[in-house]
């Protein structure tokens, strides 16, 4: 995936992406759990589910489906 072409708008949800996807390797890391692929998923479904917001949510479940398309 290049980056080099992307859009402002998917330069911005790429951001965004990494940001929460961040957050939650900081979340494993701290609870001292492997950082893998599967660990990575859970804890975004987890982050999901604690969501208060749709705009929060949504963003939760492109970050999911982001790692989910790349992992395979």
């Amino acid at each position: 995936m290049s980056i080099h072409y992307l859009t402002d708008s998917e330069t911005q949800n790429l951001e965004k992406v990494s940001i929460v996807l961040g957050r939650c390797v900081i979340d494993l890391l701290v609870r001292k759990k492997i950082v893998n692929t599967d660990n990575i998923l859970s804890q975004i479904v987890a982050e999901m589910e604690k969501s208060s917001d749709s705009d929060e949510f949504q963003l939760y479940r492109t970050t999911l489906e982001f790692v989910g398309t790349l992992s395979k």
